[in-house]
């Protein structure tokens, strides 16, 4: 492990209210966990197969259900998203990148509530898949899931990643097939994360953010107001939404948004180029005054569904 990254692991169990690396409770993991525990599992020959095949299964799955996500969505909540994100500007959606659009959706989908429950909660409500399907443990955990921010440790080519949660300093292994062949150590982003039994996937387009000054604001705000004290599982969901939001926001103001990572489309497509080698940001602007996407082209959120029925639901 390069004196960066573990530098920035350190930084990241620490709060900067006074501008000075103070120790924070944040979370009810060790403040400063042990580097190695961030490290990829061993895993043996026969386990790699079994989870690559889980996992892609889990994955279809998911792009499958997130559509039935998107059709739940009223337009009022998919632009009660984009304003707290800075996304909607005098009723207008504004992007600098197509990628946008998927962290506008995937935060509506899971912070925007009707009766308390979000739509991922309302689905597995309403109408539960089968016990024991492929559906049902997407759905499980995307009701479960959590936004937040993480670093790259480790590689295993081929399957995965892992990641350690930077507020927590819980490791994660994180399966994406084609990240794992692209990803670089010490790459830090913002993103949200479904946990299964034995690894764990994140959805939506993942927000590269610049380390310890990224921190440093993330801590100051939960400090400020929630205290220092406040475990994940203390929060209410008003409360959890809060921090994702504020997190997502001050990444997309930072303006990373150019180097967004999303999850593994199809086995040829390198969805982990971009932790490599950021793009040029495209001028901002009236989303309405770019290049204007066809509502029956294929979504550019990677979802494989038609714009009009994904992130373009929103969008006139």
């Amino acid at each position: 492990m390069s004196d960066d990254v573990s530098s920035l692991l350190r930084f990241g169990m620490s709060a900067a209210r006074t501008g000075k690396d103070e120790p924070v409770s944040f979370l009810e993991y060790p403040r400063d966990p042990n580097p190695e525990s961030g490290l990829v599992p061993e895993l043996s020959v026969e386990d790699i197969p079994r989870l690559t095949n889980d996992y892609k299964q889990l994955r279809e799955t998911g792009k499958l259900t997130c559509l039935t996500l998107v059709e739940m969505l009223s337009t009022a909540e998919i632009n009660d998203s984009a304003r707290k994100l800075g996304l909607l500007k005098r009723g207008i959606l504004v992007f600098d990148s197509e990628h946008e659009m998927s962290v506008m959706m995937n935060h509506a989908i899971y912070n925007q509530r009707r009766e308390g429950l979000n739509a991922a909660k309302r689905l597995l409500d309403e109408t539960p898949p089968a016990a024991g399907t492929p559906k049902e443990e997407w759905l499980l955990a995307a009701s479960e899931s959590f936004h937040s921010a993480f670093m790259i440790m480790d590689c295993l080519p081929g399957f995965g990643l892992s990641i350690v949660d930077l507020l927590t300093g819980e490791p994660f292994l994180l399966a994406d097939i084609n990240l794992s062949q692209t990803a670089m150590p010490g790459i830090s982003f913002a993103s949200r994360l479904l946990c299964f039994d034995e690894f764990a996937m994140f959805t939506g387009a993942a927000l590269p953010f610049d380390g310890k000054r990224t921190l440093k604001q993330i801590f100051k705000y939960i400090s400020q107001h929630f205290g220092e004290s406040t475990g994940r599982d203390d929060l209410t969901d008003e409360q959890r939404t809060q921090i994702e939001t504020f997190i997502t926001r001050t990444c997309l103001s930072h303006k990373t948004a150019a180097s967004f990572i999303t999850a593994d489309i199809d086995d040829t497509h390198s969805s982990g180029s971009q932790f490599q080698k950021p793009v040029e940001p495209r001028t901002s602007g009236n989303y309405a005054n770019r290049p204007k996407i066809g509502r029956n082209e294929p979504c550019p959120c990677g979802s494989g569904h038609k714009y009009k029925r994904c992130c373009g639901r929103g969008v006139r």
